[in-house]
């Protein structure tokens, strides 16, 4: 094999490339904050009729319908998806927690206590047992919080 010049990458072989999916975007919706995990994508959605009103929603990859990630009567805001889980804010009325769902069997669960405190938890992102995200308090100060 040889050694390329200084300066010069190494040829590669042209790989085939598929034509673009639109995924998020379509006119009736606002969509946006997408995150891709293996096998889902996950996305937050609110609507022209409902434009106060976000819900999570996440499908397949290889396509297939979406389903809806909050719970009803509340607003969702995307996080991020390690593996089959995904973690997203989940807040109402003045309440803000995470939560988790499991885009396999759409089970929603609650993160271990400290998690979720009184404070307005946002911004949640995983990477194995640990958990990113920001904290708010009334008096305006914020943290960032990371959780093992």
């Amino acid at each position: 094999m040889a050694i390329p010049a200084a300066g010069r990458r190494p040829e590669t072989a042209a790989r085939a490339s598929a034509a673009p999916e639109l995924l998020l975007g379509r006119g009736k919706f606002g969509e946006y904050q997408g995150v891709r995990g293996e096998d889902f994508l996950a996305w937050q959605q609110n609507s022209r009729k409902h434009p106060g009103q976000y819900d999570v929603l996440a499908r397949p990859i290889t396509g297939g319908d979406a389903f809806k990630v909050n719970a009803p009567g509340t607003n969702g805001a995307n996080g991020g998806i390690d593996g089959d889980l995904l973690v997203y804010q989940q807040y109402e009325r003045g309440r803000s927690d995470l939560k988790f769902f499991d885009l396999r069997t759409k089970q929603r669960t609650s993160p271990p206590a400290g998690v979720n405190t009184r404070r307005w938890e946002y911004w949640p992102s995983m990477s194995g047992q640990r958990l990113l995200f920001g904290r708010l308090a009334k008096d305006g100060s914020r943290q960032i919080i990371l959780y093992d």
